[in-house]
């Protein structure tokens, strides 16, 4: 039965307080399957299992599939069409409530997220990272544009410093609006999200610095560092110096490499 036939079916209309854009293409929806690196021992944890139309997929390729869905109707209707499969469990809550740490060791995340809540939850992926081996992900263009941009481009900034500080990241294939229902107003990508091994990097200081310095994106950063909270401006100054920064340049130029060193310095001061 197909997406539309199914919420037809159980007088279910899309929900645009919940961002819902159900991914009907059954090309993109396999082609999603045949990019995860599943194994029959694995775990996965689907975001936002809609009517479950992914879910059936994922239940073919491995032992466990939890469906996590914040939508009261849509886990019915998950419960009535999937539930008597053993290998799946389903979740009524909202994935950014969901405690992942002794779920599986080999735990995988997979999901065609709300748009609205991507940049909770990559605040939440980056705190659980040690609790999932990777996380394939169909999100905004633009903001997929955002995660992967590289330094001095216009699209550089905060969101390119976390994501990169703490994954490998790559786009994998770009997803139509036509591939939805109801089509969304903005093409999406298909991306993996991997965690990078023994980074540590104190994400509360690279936060306080990122804030810092892309809020006044526009500025030079001599300008930035007179009114910054961080330190006082002449040791910000020698800081940027000590790591070859020229402070006539804009913060969009900066390297995640050399944000991970400020982080480095500035935890030194604090002890």
């Amino acid at each position: 039965m197909q997406v539309k036939e199914i919420l037809a079916k159980y007088n279910i209309k899309p929900r645009r307080r919940l961002g819902q854009n159900f991914l009907v293409s059954q090309k993109y929806l396999r082609k999603i399957v045949e990019y995860l690196p599943l194994t029959p021992q694995d775990t996965v944890l689907e975001i936002g299992a809609g009517v479950g139309n992914l879910t059936e997929l994922l239940l073919e390729k491995t032992s466990r599939v939890i469906a996590v869905e914040l939508d009261r109707g849509l886990i019915s209707v998950l419960a009535e069409l999937l539930g008597q499969n053993k290998k799946l469990e389903i979740l009524h809550r909202d994935f950014l409530k969901v405690d992942i740490k002794n779920i599986s060791a080999s735990l995988k995340i997979v999901g065609n997220p709300p748009y609205y809540f991507a940049s909770r939850l990559i605040e939440k992926l980056i705190t659980d990272r040690a609790y999932f081996s990777c996380a394939y992900l169909s999100l905004q263009r633009e903001y997929v544009e955002r995660m992967l941009a590289v330094p001095g481009s216009k699209k550089y900034g905060r969101l390119s410093v976390f994501t990169q500080s703490f994954f490998e990241c790559e786009e994998l294939f770009k997803i139509p609006r036509s591939a939805f229902y109801p089509p969304p107003d903005v093409d999406s990508v298909f991306i993996s999200l991997i965690p990078k091994k023994n980074i540590n990097i104190d994400s509360n200081i690279l936060e306080a610095i990122t804030r810092d310095f892309f809020s006044k994106r526009r500025k030079k950063l001599s300008s930035i560092i007179k009114n910054s909270k961080l330190s006082i401006p002449s040791e910000m100054e020698r800081m940027l110096k000590s790591l070859d920064i020229d402070i006539n340049h804009r913060p969009e130029v900066i390297p995640v490499e050399k944000f991970h060193k400020m982080v480095e310095i500035l935890k030194g001061k604090e002890r």
